[in-house]
C-alpha cells in the first residue's frame, strides 16, 4: 500500500487527521524550521527531529490519536479503516 504523509510544519500537522486503509504506513516528514515530535500511545513516538521523516504502520481499524508533546495544541490522528465490505 501507498504510504500516507502528513508534513509536519510549524506548530501544525497537514493534513491533522488522516483516513487510511489498515495495513497503510503513515509518514510525516518535517519540513518546517521548528522541532517537533509525534507521540501517541504505546506504539507511536518519534525522536525529536527537523526535516526528516517517521513512519508507522497501522495494521488494525481503530483511531489513533497524536500530538507534538513540544507545541500544546498541535494535534492529529490516525484512523485505521476496516476492509471493505463485499457487495
Amino acid at each position: 500500500m501507498t504510504p500516507a504523509t502528513v508534513a509536519v510544519v510549524d506548530n501544525a500537522f497537514e493534513p491533522a487527521h488522516v483516513a487510511v486503509q489498515a495495513g497503510t504506513t503513515v509518514m510525516w516528514e518535517w519540513e518546517g524550521s521548528d522541532e517537533h515530535n509525534v507521540v501517541g500511545g504505546a506504539d507511536l513516538s518519534s525522536p525529536t527531529q527537523r526535516e526528516r521523516t517517521y513512519e508507522q504502520r497501522f495494521d488494525d481499524p481503530g483511531t489513533y490519536e497524536y500530538r507534538c508533546t513540544l507545541h500544546p495544541g498541535m494535534t492529529g490522528s490516525v484512523t485505521g479503516l476496516g476492509p471493505t465490505p463485499c457487495p
